[in-house]
């Protein structure tokens, strides 16, 4: 994932964390506000694993499959993806969104973010691999490979002998 990404993600985490944290340092909070804040602080605290998380994501897509490596290793196997889904969130409005690369096999469910430097490729291979499995597109999932650049995944049986 990109470093601005990143960046943006462990500043919003640490400066999320410090307001949760500093009333427990200059004031005595009531029981109500401690709640409060220590909710708020579990929801930053998530982000910034995940963050973390991100860091350390490396993607691997070769012949065999492609492999997820980040606090631990996951494998989808070409001949074993399930389901491929790739969506798009919006963020703000007349602001760009993000994509997430859905798949699925025996066992092993990824989740890919587009910030992921090399994500069309990934996409690319994972959508080529689903079409040669047969597996039924979303409506959402084709136009979104469209706004990639990716051609129309879906399956075309090869032409009959004597057809072309």
């Amino acid at each position: 994932y990109t470093r601005t990404d990143l960046g943006r993600d462990y500043a919003r985490a640490g400066i999320g964390l410090a307001i949760c944290i500093a009333p427990f340092i200059w004031l005595e909070p009531a029981l109500y506000l401690v709640v409060v804040l220590v909710a708020m602080g579990a929801i930053f605290a998530m982000l910034l694993w995940q963050t973390m998380s991100r860091q350390f994501t490396r993607v691997i897509v070769d012949a065999q499959g492609v492999t997820l490596i980040a606090f631990r290793r996951r494998t989808i196997a070409w001949g074993q993806l399930r389901q491929m889904e790739l969506s798009y969130f919006t963020t703000w409005k007349n602001l760009k969104g993000f994509m997430e690369l859905k798949l699925k096999g025996p066992g092993v469910t990824m989740n890919i973010g587009s910030s992921l430097i090399g994500f069309r490729n990934v996409a690319k291979a994972t959508s080529e691999a689903a079409s040669r499995n047969r597996l039924r597109f979303k409506e959402a999932t084709i136009e979104n490979l469209k706004h990639l650049n990716i051609a129309d995944p879906r399956y075309d049986p090869e032409p009959e002998d004597g057809e072309d």
